[in-house]
């Protein structure tokens, strides 16, 4: 155990917070691939292959590398990565769940010069319409 010069030991919370200060901790990466093992384990208790246990373990060892890592900045900028790719994915799916929940309503059309999604009243037949994103005018049927 160590003391300082007058005595004092630190707690373990203390000894805690010593160790993890300049470290990256846990990040939504690290939470990813943490629930990638568990997924890997669920399939592992089926399919009984030692390649699977294997992968599993090095999913769970690059985890713990994520969260106790002193290279921030590299870990950040992989974690920011993730974090876009995720958004996209996520995004694409909420945007078909609330077309879907809203197809009475309202037709979801393309913008065919900046590909934005539209979402505009469901009337039927041909009609103008103006991009908010490009300001570009076109037609569109509905």
């Amino acid at each position: 155990m160590s003391y300082n010069y007058n005595g004092y030991r630190p707690s373990f919370k203390e000894r805690i917070y010593r160790f993890f200060s300049g470290r990256n901790g846990s990040d939504a990466l690290a939470f990813a691939f943490i629930a990638l093992y568990f997924v890997v384990c669920v399939i592992n208790v089926f399919v009984s292959s030692i390649v699977l246990t294997i992968f599993g373990w090095l999913l769970l060892f690059y985890a713990w590398f994520r969260v106790l890592s002193k290279n921030v900045y590299k870990r950040r900028m992989e974690n920011e990565k993730f974090r876009r790719l995720l958004f996209k994915f996520t995004n694409f799916f909420k945007i078909k769940l609330r077309a879907f929940k809203e197809r009475k309503i309202y037709a979801y059309r393309k913008c065919p010069s900046c590909k934005s999604t539209l979402r505009l009243p469901k009337k039927k037949g041909k009609h103008g319409t103006r991009c908010p994103r490009c300001h570009k005018e076109f037609s569109v049927k509905i």
